[in-house]
């Protein structure tokens, strides 16, 4: 049973959320993610290795902005022979702060 306010978990039998004194249902609908909640990714740079990768990574980290590098892993899949380019994203909040970390990366 779930409250369709909070949406919070109550075992069965309990018919009322305690917090919000609203009957309780059987499932909830996902949660609708509103367009300003959405997170939007762009591409910060394009490492030439995963030597490059591991050092782009701890810049990134010390200032705690999130990352996502596509391409990072298919050397487990394809071997050393690099198919697809690597590419690092990060969320476009953080874009700026991120391209100030790594403009002197050749």
């Amino acid at each position: 049973m779930y409250c369709p306010e909070c949406r919070c978990e109550y075992e069965d039998g309990i018919k009322v959320c305690a917090d919000c004194k609203i009957d309780l249902v059987e499932g909830l609908p996902p949660e609708e993610i509103k367009e300003d909640e959405q997170i939007k990714w762009v591409e910060v740079c394009n490492p030439l290795d995963l030597n490059q990768v591991i050092f782009i990574k701890s810049l990134l980290q010390s200032e705690s902005i999130p990352f996502s590098i596509e391409g990072e892993n298919l050397d487990r899949l394809y071997g050393p022979i690099r198919l697809v380019p690597l590419r690092v994203f990060v969320p476009r909040k953080y874009a700026k702060l991120a391209l100030d970390l790594l403009k002197d990366l050749k």
